[in-house]
């Protein structure tokens, strides 16, 4: 910190007038982003349980302009599991998002989030296509539910891919 004034990079925090001081803390300003951010119910859900679950348990009490990358880097790696990437990246890109929100307000002087790769998920398991007998076998089931499936399957078509071709209204 010493260094940072010395060299004139340092900037006092702006406090607006009115602000609550749980504001200073990173559980604070992050539950107003996200109050303040326009998300589907469901995206509101999911992040507040991020939210509440993973980052506030650890972090939250500290107080925004202390946060340091060996600090994110410690609870990325010793409070997130390993064995659930997929929530272990959604953690970190929410923090992230937060942490660049309050560098973009110059609440912070830069965004702490440094962890390498902690956005990229390693596949865990390799994905076997369905063969032919599998998919014959769902057209024993009504047309509405095994048809659509044979036919992206055969087709080796991604859902979004399937609804462009037979279109949205499918019966």
């Amino acid at each position: 910190m010493h260094r940072s004034i010395s060299r004139q990079e340092w900037r006092p925090p702006v406090k607006v007038k009115g602000q609550p001081d749980d504001l200073d803390t990173l559980a604070g300003y992050a539950r107003q982003c996200l109050a303040e951010r326009e998300l589907t119910p469901r995206t509101r859900e999911e992040y507040g349980r991020l939210l509440e679950k993973l980052i506030a348990p650890t972090l939250g009490s500290f107080k925004l302009k202390y946060l340091e990358p060996d600090q994110i880097r410690r609870w990325y790696s010793t409070v997130l599991s390993a064995d659930r990437p997929v929530q272990r990246k959604h953690a970190y890109s929410l923090l992230r998002s937060i942490l660049r929100e309050a560098e973009d307000e110059g609440l912070i002087d830069r965004n702490p989030c440094r962890v390498r790769n902690a956005g990229k998920v390693h596949r865990t398991r390799d994905i076997e296509p369905a063969t032919p007998a599998e998919l014959n076998t769902l057209l024993d089931l009504p047309a509405k539910q095994g048809l659509p499936v044979v036919l992206a399957g055969w087709r080796n078509l991604r859902s979004r891919e399937f609804v462009a071709c037979v279109g949205a209204t499918w019966p």
